[in-house]
């Protein structure tokens, strides 16, 4: 409110100042906008002062600010800062591409400092270099010299960020980057192949895992780019060293796994023989990959900005944090779901054996960047003071067992309505469904609720026979074990807390999942063919569109009508409302259990 009453207060100033010597009588709009202050009226204050504008003579505001204010007008009284309102002419006004390459400078000299901000401001920065060179690539015939002229700033820009930014910086937006290899620019499509080259070669254990998906890809064109991606990347280690034969390696333990996973298995079979049905994979053992768990795969930043020197050549993976693949376990379960799963065991040289799941027919690449965003939603948490004194966080599948004494269950009782909390959230923003009581598991050690299965985003719940009509699962088992409050204290107290933080940092996530628009899932891509060149996908928009209207507070994809933009504590209220209503639980499927 006082930063409201501050720019009020300023813009009223700005507009007698600039009046003044202009006009000799007092401007009425002015006037009236003070006496609204001073009765408290502070909504017709800004619309009267909004009126001052739009009243000004044209050779004074200049005929693009006046058609700006008039478009700003038919949305409804909203305050416009007066310095970009007022011009001394619409010639001297420029077209906001103009500024891009100074936007662009002005982030990589920051990455240049250092990571502190690295994982906002590295994706954004590819977000605008990719969103303006797809505008120069349709507008470069009828704009002329001047947007030419800046699309060879800004690529040298990026030239300049692919020099002198340390490889690891992308090596955390290689999902980013390789979701842009068939952009409709050829020289940014160039300059991306050469950026995923560079971290295939410094990083080639956790590239190559990021790269599976596409290099397999149904797209053509995808495909070729990765292949050739790969070939290139290859080619900076010696025949037959270490590195060449990761690559060999990997293609073919890759081949193996997706054959693994479409395994049908003997008729109601529990169990595959790992030693007989594939035994080329277990003659494969040992091998140099690394396991791919999250402690091998995620980047670990030093908790200061080191400089550039040392951050050029830093490892920011210990080598005793890596265990590989030495072995696989004899046989493989098959589990009973509907998909029917494979569950081995991988033998790491640490000497630990960890389960895998080999899940066919799902689009992966769902789970994948789920968990991007989750990791993206905990660094933002850990942010915020109120988020991290109570140490919210979105839990992953690793388990942290906690000693069983007295304080236990009290604690158990706390992570369960925090973690309850912030995947409802995040379940709602990104459209996550198909929420039955096998897909929420829980950490029996530490209270840890856990989601699993991915496959049920963006609001395909809602497209099902019948509908899932609640924004997350809020039964009454559930609602039981938040203690006493039920969701009127912890659970809506840590919900508020995340939405602030979401909707705060909305542009950071949006980077995070704009990756989807160019990456489109298979079931986006079976009534929309693809030519080769990237294309903006419907599905994908649509999708996207909604989050961002989540976002900004609007209640949409539930089973009430969409809401106006609401303020943190009413969105969160209302959500909460939809969850637990009779009417939406009374129409759900019935193996859902609503009742339960």
């Amino acid at each position: 409110m006082q930063s409201s009453v501050a720019w009020l207060v300023i813009m009223r100033q700005q507009i007698e100042l600039f009046l003044k010597p202009r006009l000799q009588v007092p401007n009425v709009h002015v006037e009236k906008a003070k006496l609204l202050w001073s009765t408290r009226r502070s909504d017709g204050a800004i619309a009267e002062l909004q009126q001052a504008l739009l009243h000004m003579p044209e050779k004074v505001l200049g005929s693009a600010a006046r058609k700006r204010q008039e478009d700003n007008s038919e949305l409804g009284p909203r305050l416009v800062p007066l310095a970009s309102a007022v011009v001394s002419s619409a010639n001297s006004e420029k077209r906001w591409w103009h500024y891009v390459p100074d936007v662009l400078l002005f982030y990589a000299k920051g990455l240049h400092k250092g990571h502190k901000n690295l994982f906002q401001a590295l994706p954004r920065l590819l977000t605008l270099w990719f969103d303006f060179g797809s505008i120069y690539q349709r507008c470069s015939s009828s704009s002329g010299e001047d947007l030419k002229k800046v699309h060879e700033k800004v690529m040298s820009i990026m030239r300049g960020c692919l020099k002198d930014l340390p490889t690891y910086q992308w090596l955390t937006v290689l999902p980013q980057l390789v979701s842009r290899v068939c952009h409709q620019n050829e020289e940014i499509v160039k300059l991306v192949k050469r950026i995923i080259t560079c971290v295939l070669r410094q990083y080639p254990q956790q590239a190559l895992w990021i790269m599976a998906a596409v290099s397999k890809s149904t797209v053509p064109s995808r495909r070729e780019a990765a292949a050739a991606i790969i070939q290139e990347a290859k080619k900076g280690f010696s025949q037959g060293n270490s590195g060449s034969n990761l690559f060999v390696q990997f293609a073919s333990l890759i081949d193996h796994l997706i054959k693994l996973c479409f395994h049908p298995g003997q008729p109601k079979a529990k169990t595959i023989n790992i030693s007989t049905e594939f035994s080329s994979l277990k003659r494969m053992m040992p091998l140099g990959i690394i396991m791919p768990i999250q402690q091998s795969l995620t980047a670990s930043l030093p908790t200061y900005n080191i400089s550039l020197t040392d951050s050029l050549t830093s490892d920011i993976f210990s080598a005793s944090d890596l265990p590989t693949i030495s072995g696989i376990s004899d046989e493989a379960e098959i589990l009973s779901s509907l998909q029917r799963p494979k569950k081995i065991v991988l033998l790491g040289s640490d000497g630990i054996e960890r389960p895998f799941l080999c899940k066919p027919k799902d689009d992966l690449r769902k789970d994948a960047r789920m968990m991007e965003f989750n990791a993206m939603i905990n660094r933002l948490l850990s942010k915020y003071p109120e988020s991290r004194r109570r140490k919210l966080y979105v839990r992953t599948f690793a388990v942290i067992p906690l000693t069983e004494d007295c304080a236990a269950w009290f604690r158990a009782r706390v992570a369960y309505a925090h973690t309850t909390a912030v995947w409802s959230m995040v379940g709602h923003i990104v459209g996550l469904g198909d929420r039955h009581g096998e897909n929420i598991l829980f950490d029996s050690t530490t209270g840890d609720c856990v989601h699993v299965d991915f496959s049920c985003l963006f609001d395909k719940g809602l497209q099902l026979e019948k509908p899932e009509l609640v924004p997350f699962r809020l039964t009454q088992n559930m609602i039981d074990g938040m203690g006493i409050t039920g969701y009127e204290g912890i659970f809506l107290r840590v919900c508020e807390i995340t939405l602030s933080v979401l909707r705060a940092h909305r542009e950071t996530l949006m980077s995070v999942l704009e990756t989807f628009i160019h990456d489109p899932l298979v079931e986006w891509t079976k009534s929309h063919k693809s030519s080769g060149v990237e294309v903006q996908n419907p599905h994908a928009q649509r999708a996207i569109n909604n989050i961002e209207a989540r976002l900004q507070g609007v209640v949409v994809g539930v089973g009430a009508a969409p809401s106006l933009p609401l303020a943190v504590e009413g969105q969160a209220r209302r959500l909460i409302a939809e969850a637990v209503s009779h009417k939406n639980l009374g129409k759900m499927y019935i193996w859902w259990m609503p009742w339960f």
